[in-house]
């Protein structure tokens, strides 16, 4: 997984390495996969969630022993005639029972189990935007 170091933008600290998606997902022509990224996670939880974090937000402090999960795609997305670079949500399987299963059983295998929380990300606008961006893109979602 390649990692792009964090550049001296205003307001986000120099040496802070950011995941990067990986390159089939943005170097290629879209194919509507959806791939785990528990880098981002770490990332998540190393730079924002840490009181020690370099971009650190007491907001998120909830989000602390949250089961957070992040999907990078590279299915484009549009609502309202705009472009979706970034979602989150509750995951809350629906349908019937096998559809309920189906869906939790995804959650397992891309998670190790449940999560409380899932961000997807569009994986080829995350690797072109720039640093701050990126930071501002995560901070978002994790506002939600």
């Amino acid at each position: 997984m390649a990692r792009k170091a964090i550049a001296n933008a205003p307001g986000v600290p120099s040496g802070l390495d950011r995941p990067m998606p990986p390159g089939e997902m943005w170097e290629e022509e879209a194919t509507g996969r959806f791939v785990p990224a528990p880098e981002v996670v770490d990332w998540i939880r190393r730079a924002i969630l840490d009181e020690r974090g370099p971009i650190h937000n007491p907001d998120h402090v909830h989000l602390r022993m949250a089961r957070i999960g992040v999907l990078w795609t590279d299915l484009p997305a549009r609502r309202q005639m705009r472009a979706i670079v970034g979602q989150a949500e509750m995951p809350q399987p629906r349908g019937s029972a096998w559809a309920r299963a189906r869906q939790e059983q995804q959650l397992r295998e891309w998670f190790g189990g449940g999560v409380d929380f899932l961000i997807t990300l569009y994986a080829p606008h995350a690797a072109a935007i720039d640093d701050a961006s990126w930071c501002a893109l995560v901070e978002h979602e994790l506002y939600h």
